[in-house]
């Protein structure tokens, strides 16, 4: 596996890395790899989601059953793509994955905002 970091910067007040993996480094030097993995970055600065899936809130849901249930919308791979009014993010990857002929798996993301002065 081939695990791959991007970064973007918006006006200088929103900060993103998110962590891609990869079955191999090939793809990863790939145009459309690079155009992928700028674009959920983007989408992550503009949609703020809590987290990549359901399978990964599950946990926290038990761990604190009468808090509320994560709405599907808040989650990276159910919204709606940012640059898309027809796709999922999980659609897209799935579509890049089907262009490259390879699997891609967002593994992490963080997103930072500065205060507002």
């Amino acid at each position: 596996m081939y695990r791959y970091i991007e970064s973007y910067v918006h006006n200088g007040r929103i900060g993103v890395l998110v962590e891609l993996e990869t079955s191999d480094d090939f793809t990863a030097r790939t145009e459309e790899f690079a155009a992928l993995a700028r674009d959920l970055a983007i989408h992550i600065a503009a949609m703020d989601p809590i987290g990549i899936s359901q399978v990964e809130m599950e946990p926290l849901q038990r761990a604190w059953p009468d808090a509320r249930p994560v709405r599907q919308d808040a989650l990276l791979l159910s919204q709606r793509f940012v640059r898309s009014d027809t796709l999922t993010v999980a659609q897209y990857i799935g579509q890049t994955e089907r262009d490259l002929g390879s699997q891609i798996t967002v593994r992490r993301f963080e997103r930072w905002t500065c205060d507002e002065s």
